[in-house]
Formats: structure tokens, sequence, C-alpha cells
């Protein structure tokens, strides 16, 4: 999707993710959802003729199938998505460089769709992936808070993404979280390293305890993103949390970045 869209992002350190129990485990729990709820088809990389179609194929060809061969799916009856598993072959490089949660299961739509079905999906994911964070956000907005370009002195230019996602610093064992957006969800460890209680007295549009953790949704409509009501209200979430523990774009040293 290169238009701006929605993006679920849910990240885990799931061991078993790779396992074909866990994948069975998965698929059971999806398609037990009502059927505007299911995706359709998978394959191994984008553009691959090769197909998992369940309408055809059945749900036991995804199972056999995760994950290395379903990388990417998608509904394609409205309401549409698509879907994209972990690379697992580089899980082991994001922990080395400090990422809490490697693994990732990525959900993205259209800004058409409706609020309703959006978190309605949402929140059955979670659980389902063993989710420890999720955000749902829109691409331009992550563009905006974590995209960064540089330009090298013979004249070519690169850009970088950095921030988007839960890190531990090595040297330090301080943990740097994305930044507030429409919908997040925080599990047991980041809720106990933020302190439980300030979940409990954070006063935003919406607080739930959920799952092993807190749902925090700053604004009723993912319509409102990007809007100057959006940005007050994910920053007012962002300080009663505690800002130093955010990703703070000022901070990032370009040089370093792209070196």
């Amino acid at each position: 999707m290169s238009r701006n869209h929605l993006s679920f992002r849910f990240f885990t350190d799931y061991e078993p993710y790779e396992t074909k129990e866990f994948g069975a485990e998965v698929f059971d729990k999806w398609f037990a959802l009502d059927q505007i709820f299911h995706p359709e088809e998978f394959q191994a990389y984008e553009g691959a003729k090769n197909k998992a179609i369940v309408s055809r194929d059945g749900i036991n060809a995804l199972k056999e199938k995760w994950v290395s061969d379903i990388i990417f799916g998608k509904r394609k009856t409205e309401p549409k998505y698509e879907v994209s598993f972990s690379w697992l072959f580089s899980v082991q490089k994001d922990i080395e460089k400090g990422y809490n949660f490697p693994i990732y299961t990525g959900i993205h739509m259209s800004m058409r769709q409706k609020e309703g079905y959006i978190i309605e999906l949402y929140k059955h994911l979670i659980p389902i992936f063993k989710t420890k964070f999720a955000d749902l956000s829109s691409n331009h907005s992550s563009i905006r808070k974590y995209e960064f370009h540089y330009k090298y002195p013979e004249g070519a230019t690169s850009q970088k993404w950095t921030g988007n996602s839960v890190k531990k610093s090595i040297t330090t064992n301080i943990i740097t979280l994305p930044l507030v957006t429409w919908i997040n969800y925080y599990g047991s460890e980041l809720v106990n390293y933020i302190g439980e209680e300030k979940f409990k007295t954070l006063n935003t549009y919406k607080v739930e305890k959920f799952y092993e953790g807190y749902l925090v949704m700053c604004y009723p409509s993912h319509k409102l993103m990007e809007k100057e009501e959006a940005f007050i209200e994910e920053e007012k979430v962002m300080q009663h949390l505690g800002k130093h523990h955010f990703f703070d774009r000022n901070k990032v040293n370009i040089h370093e970045l792209f070196k």
C-alpha cells in the first residue's frame, strides 16, 4: 500500500512463534472469529504465483506452510486488509541490536475502514499473536515520526527509519518506546517498567485493562490522526507516562545513523 493507510503492528518475543504448533494455534483462533475478520490467501513473497487460498486449500494448508511459506497474506473481500509476518532470519539480528520484541506481525488497511471494525480486529489479534507491544497508526504519521533523510557529500541521498520499535540500551538497560499514537497496547513487561499506577491514573479518551496489559486509545477516530488535537493528546499521554520513556527524534545523531 503506497498511499496513506492504517498500520497495525504487533510485537512479541514469543520463542515458539516459528513452530507449526503455534501456527496452528494462530489460524484456529483467527478462523474462529467472525468471517469478516478472516484472511483469504497467503504467499511466500509479494508477487508469488504459488498461493495458499483458504477457500480452495483449507486452513490446514496454512498450518503446514507456517511461517516461511506464507509471509504475506490478504483479505480481498471488503473489508480488505493485507498481512505480513516476521522474516525470521532477521530476528536474531534485531535481538543483537537491542530490540525487546523482535518478532513482528503487521496488518495494513485503507483509511476508509470504519472505526468499529478496525478496533475489533486489533483487539482480536493482540492475544492471538502473544503480543507484548502493539500500536495502530497511519503510514503518514509513522513517516513523520521515524523516517530520516541524509545527503552524502558526494550528492547521493539515503533514508532510514529509527525509533519505531521497543528497544533496550545494551549499556544502560533503559527501554525506549515508540511514540504514542491513536491506539497503543502495552503488555505486562512494559506496564511494570513504566509503573501500573501511571496507567491507572491516565486520563485520555479510553484506557482499558486488556489481555496482559493496558490498551490506551488517545482519541475516538483514526481520522483525527495528524491533526492538532491528536498531537496535543498524544503528547499529554506521553507526559503522564513519562516522556523520557519515549523516542526523541531530536536526540538522533544523523551522522551515526547513516554511517
